[in-house]
């Protein structure tokens, strides 16, 4: 890779502007988990990362400047900036990417290599159950990778199943992109060289949809692939995948293995890759944390009663993987 992999900037992304269920009255991202805003939680860990540089979080500026003083504790000088917020995800990102680099100027990216080839880490901030452990390891992941554009994470079936509902134990259930190595969800991991994303806004169209089990965010989703252009291999795999999942909800089992089948992630990655204008690569994570995130209203008490069981599952993963790693105290 020809970016320094072991020094990056990244931004948590904590406005309030945008979300599943619309305009809300509060940011659900100051919602308080253990008596902590959410996006503190992600902040935490990302503290303890040590390929981590500065940190900055978008959202409200000030309301975030309150926050950090009261719960932050003590971070060190110079580590951590609150960005205010602007209008929607992909905007956010650029704005705190920009805040990154030193006297920059409109243009300077195309005569400056290294500037082109810049990374940049970017997550959600309403996931309380991120752990350094996971977030090192989709790092790890991103180098081993090579030299791509766009890393972004995803977790298995097999290890989020830990959280979903069991005998006497709530849980959360899950959609998952259905692919013919398995299922997968889409993890809040995302590790890119902005200056080398040609289409931007693809993700922003494609963040808003991404919930497909709305019938009306299949379509937009169908429409949206039909008009970027990503020819008739992109449409069947994306056509293939929604079957596989709707018919997997059914019950019918081996039908939707037998259409996902159709559906490797490598083209998923081309499709992506011809999507955002740039090389895309999938990177697996193992601890499931950072798939978990406070997207549902009224799930917030689930991840309040679930969370020492949850965190305590993914320093055990770690404990036995050869990781000295303690559970943080909240206090």
């Amino acid at each position: 890779m020809s970016s320094n992999i072991d020094s990056i900037d990244a931004v948590i992304l904590a406005g309030g502007k945008e979300s599943r269920f619309g305009i809300l009255p509060i940011n659900k991202n100051m919602l308080l988990v253990k008596n902590r805003p959410l996006f503190i939680h992600i902040l935490f860990a990302l503290l303890e990362v040590k390929r981590i540089g500065r940190i900055f979080i978008t959202g409200p500026a000030d309301e975030i400047k309150r926050i950090l003083k009261e719960h932050g504790g003590d971070i060190p000088s110079g580590k951590v900036f609150p960005v205010q917020e602007s209008t929607d995800i992909v905007a956010n990102v650029w704005i705190a990417f920009i805040h990154s680099l030193v006297k920059y100027k409109p243009g300077d990216e195309d005569n400056d290599e290294e500037l082109r080839e810049k990374l940049f880490f970017a997550c959600a901030g309403d996931m309380p159950l991120a752990t350094p452990m996971e977030i090192d390891e989709f790092l790890d992941g991103c180098k081993a990778a090579g030299d791509y554009d766009w890393f972004m994470g995803m977790t298995r079936k097999e290890t989020l199943d830990f959280y979903k509902p069991k005998k006497r134990r709530r849980g959360i259930r899950m959609a998952y992109s259905h692919f013919a190595e398995g299922l997968y969800r889409i993890n809040n991991l995302h590790l890119f060289k902005p200056f080398k994303i040609k289409n931007k806004n693809e993700f922003t169209e494609f963040y808003r949809v991404r919930y497909l089990r709305r019938f009306s965010n299949i379509l937009k989703s169908g429409i949206g692939i039909l008009r970027r252009n990503v020819g008739l291999e992109g449409l069947f795999g994306w056509a293939f995948m929604i079957l596989a999942m709707k018919l997997y909800r059914m019950g019918f089992i081996s039908a939707s293995d037998y259409f996902r089948k159709f559906v490797p992630i490598e083209r998923g990655e081309k499709v992506v890759s011809r999507l955002i204008g740039g090389r895309s690569k999938t990177v697996i994570t193992t601890y499931g944390g950072c798939a978990l995130d406070v997207d549902r209203k009224g799930n917030r008490a689930l991840f309040e009663r679930q969370y020492d069981q949850w965190m305590e599952h993914q320093y055990k993963l770690a404990d036995k993987r050869g990781l000295s790693k303690k559970i943080p105290k909240i206090t």
